[in-house]
């Protein structure tokens, strides 16, 4: 509660959500200080944690999307109903994991903005303005004009959930440049 500045970097979503629930000290700290205005930084992954939800597992299996292993986890909620997945073109093996992810949270969380960028970019939202550098351009999705969502009924035989993903029909994709 005293700090004037966060760093987060190396957090696992799935251990580290449980931390950051509103009934932790810590959770009630964080959000003390973000209402507050204390700036935080967010390295790789630990963006993933901003939103009100999160979407963990994306690489705890090169098809976790596919054969629904991914869960949600509760966030920070400092992003205000915009979902950030990093890193997405890093590796080819995990592409379709985190593209998934972004939009099955979009759809289960009820975002009204999903932001996907890769290793190397990164984006900051000051004064409600967002703002892209790195070598590629960010991909934001917009949420707010969908007026139908989707889900995949389909399940891959052996498993027990579905592909993770959905439709947002009338959603609209906007590509950010640096």
């Amino acid at each position: 509660s005293e700090c004037s500045a966060f760093v987060f970097a190396g957090l696992n979503p799935d251990s580290a959500a449980r931390h950051f629930d509103d009934a932790s000290i810590a959770g009630t700290a964080l959000r003390n200080a973000f209402s507050a205005g204390v700036p935080a930084l967010f390295v790789a992954n630990d963006v993933l944690l901003t939103s009100d939800t999160a979407v963990s597992k994306t690489e705890s299996h090169i098809y976790a999307a596919y054969y629904g292993y991914m869960e949600l986890v509760k966030g920070l909620g400092i992003t205000r109903g915009i979902s950030v997945v990093p890193r997405l073109f890093e590796d080819p093996d995990y592409v379709d994991n985190r593209a998934s992810a972004l939009f099955w949270e979009l759809a289960k969380g009820n975002a009204s903005f999903g932001v996907m960028i890769d290793a190397g970019s990164h984006v900051s939202i000051e004064s409600g303005v967002l703002r892209t550098a790195g070598g590629t351009p960010a991909i934001v999705v917009d949420a707010r004009t969908a007026h139908t969502t989707g889900f995949p009924a389909w399940i891959d035989p052996g498993r027990s959930q579905p592909r993770q993903n959905a439709a947002l029909i009338g959603a609209m994709i906007h590509v950010v440049p640096p």
